[in-house]
Formats: structure tokens, C-alpha cells, sequence
């Protein structure tokens, strides 16, 4: 399977965020708590926020790049994904103990990181363009089917292609 640059970026973009947003946040919260918080509670607590907050984004489709075409569809599914992982988290918040830190931590960076996640959606082609970070594309014939192809191709912008040139059969 092939995946674009541009679903590489935004994934280890989103990933690396959400888990530097998510470590400041909940360790902020902890330094403010007069007990001592051991590093690998800490750790897990992080790991366990993570996944909720990448799970949330994977159920609410965010990483279904050939759907995600226009920006409502985009700003729909972010809302979708912070609505899941809000209501997923109050769960476990009322019900368990397994996160330790304080729900408005977690509902504070979750809006933070939906914003983000948007803008950078909405910015990236042109970052990975301006460096040239794009799947080229050779298309082999130069008779209608071949244009129809490339037509389609640069259709969708949002999966990161580029055709380069049109070869020959012979």
C-alpha cells in the first residue's frame, strides 16, 4: 500500500503534537499537585490520554484523507472527534480512576489540539509544495485516457501527487 507524504506528514505531525501538547498539559497539571507524581505514572497516564485523543481522531474519520475534501467536511469530522473524545473521557472520569489528572487539562488541550489539527489540514499542501514534498507522477500513454487520468489526479490535490510528464507507449 502507498501512502503519500502528505498523509505521513499530518500523521506524524498530529502524533508528535498531541503528545507533546498532552505530556506539557498533564505534567503542568501534576507539578501543581502537592504530591509527588512518579515518572512512570506519568508516563502511562500520557500513553493512556494519547490513544484516547488518536482513537477519537481515527473513529471520527480524520485520517480518511480521500474523504476529507472540502473544509466543512474537515471542521465536521475535527467536531465529531472532539465531541467523541470529550464524552469517552467523561466516562472513564465518573466511572474509573485510571486517569489521575484533571478532566479540564485533558478538555482544554483536546480544543487546543482540534484547532490546530484544523489549521494545519487547511496549510499543509502548501508547505509540502513550497519544499517540494509530493508523490511525481509519470503517466505512460498520451491519449485521452491517460489526460482523464491526470485531470484526476490533480482533482485531488489532497493526496499529494504530482504528475510530472506524459511518456510515450513507443
Amino acid at each position: 500500500r502507498h501512502y503519500s507524504p502528505r498523509s505521513v506528514a499530518i500523521v506524524t505531525l498530529e502524533i508528535g503534537w498531541v503528545l507533546a501538547s498532552l505530556a506539557v498539559a498533564i505534567g503542568l497539571n501534576f507539578a501543581l499537585r502537592p504530591s509527588f507524581f512518579p515518572v512512570d505514572r506519568f508516563a502511562v497516564q500520557l500513553i493512556l490520554a494519547a490513544v484516547l485523543v488518536l482513537g477519537g481522531f481515527y473513529y471520527a474519520d480524520l485520517y480518511n484523507f480521500a474523504e476529507l475534501q472540502l473544509r466543512r467536511d474537515l471542521v465536521t469530522a475535527a467536531v465529531r472527534a472532539f465531541s467523541t473524545v470529550a464524552f469517552v473521557c467523561g466516562v472513564i472520569f465518573v466511572f474509573t480512576s485510571w486517569l489521575e489528572f484533571s478532566p479540564l487539562v485533558l478538555l482544554a488541550d483536546l480544543a487546543v489540539t482540534i484547532a490546530l489539527v484544523v489549521w494545519l489540514r487547511m496549510h499543509i499542501d502548501g508547505v509540502l509544495k513550497r519544499y517540494g514534498i509530493c508523490t511525481r507522477i509519470a503517466i505512460v500513454g498520451t491519449g485521452s485516457e491517460a489526460r482523464g487520468l491526470a485531470a484526476e489526479i490533480l482533482r485531488r490535490q489532497q493526496l499529494g501527487h504530482d504528475v510530472t510528464c506524459f511518456v510515450t507507449a513507443d
